[in-house]
């Protein structure tokens, strides 16, 4: 069945686990487009206990590794229900974002301590040509 039969659609997920933050102005846990995907949910959880109370999870849009990732709309808010110090808080952002090959997707919080679980969800979109 090609990807562009109607009846083709697979959720995939990209898991990393244990992601460490080191630097609150650093983005973590990129995930790159390889063909044209749709990712529809970004699911955070917090592995290890961060330095602050109100831990703020922020999802960055690149459209090349070499170009500036800008913050997509929302999502600081969307994520910062995220306690510190509760271990295994998760939270599932919507992102519905569709991303071109060679877009990526990744993770900035307002901390330089703690692991995070981050795991993209998506579908394979059929690529009708530029």
């Amino acid at each position: 069945m090609r990807y562009d039969h109607p009846e083709h659609v697979i959720t995939r997920k990209d898991a990393q686990d244990r992601v460490a933050i080191t630097a609150s102005t650093l983005k973590f846990a990129m995930f790159r487009a390889t063909a044209k995907f749709l990712v529809t949910k970004i699911i955070v959880g917090l592995r290890s206990v961060a330095s602050v109370p109100g831990l703020v999870v922020t999802v960055y849009h690149g459209v090349s590794l070499q170009g500036v990732a800008s913050a997509v709309a929302g999502s600081p808010t969307a994520l910062s229900f995220l306690s510190a110090t509760s271990l295994g808080s998760v939270h599932t952002f919507e992102a519905n974002r569709t991303l071109n090959t060679g877009e990526f997707l990744a993770i900035g919080a307002n901390d330089a301590k703690g692991k995070l679980y981050v795991e993209y969800q998506y579908t394979i979109l059929p690529d009708r040509g530029a």
